[in-house]
């Protein structure tokens, strides 16, 4: 019993730890993450195959990110994606955006033409996720990512 509470008290030390790295908060002495990602509550299906769906980004220096829209394999497996796999996760869309320093941006995401084919048929609710990476527009770049997950509603 020693063992197992010794075990969940160094993964929580390690969840700790990963939650105040994604967090940004400067540890002794390491930078900020380079971008942040927010995603507002309540978008839908419609708003993604429209060119609705919106983002905000934010950067600490002048950067280039770009947005990686991904489904579940078991996701895009139930919606008829082709070729995907219920263990491998299926990118939907690349949206590249330039930001300013320190400024939060919208930033509208749409879906591949093919997705909005796909997803435009779907009669439930689909959990969608993203990856945003980040490169800084200085001479010595910079590398970060950010990452968020929401369940679209129809």
């Amino acid at each position: 019993m020693y063992r197992v509470k010794l075990i969940g008290t160094a993964w929580g030390l390690v969840l700790v730890t990963v939650f105040v790295l994604a967090l940004g908060v400067t540890v002794a002495g390491a930078r900020p993450a380079l971008i942040a990602a927010k995603v507002p509550p309540n978008q839908t299906i419609r708003q993604l195959i429209a060119g609705k769906f919106v983002e905000k980004l934010r950067c600490t220096q002048s950067c280039r990110a770009t947005t990686n829209l991904v489904l579940s394999g078991t996701v895009a497996k139930r919606l008829g994606f082709p070729g995907a796999k219920p263990k491998e996760a299926y990118g939907i869309a690349l949206i590249t955006t330039q930001l300013a320093r320190g400024k939060w941006t919208n930033v509208r995401l749409t879906a591949g033409a093919q997705a909005k084919k796909l997803l435009a048929k779907s009669k439930t609710k689909v959990p969608l996720n993203a990856v945003v990476y980040a490169r800084t527009t200085a001479d010595k770049p910079l590398k970060g990512a950010a990452s968020w997950r929401m369940t679209l509603r129809r």
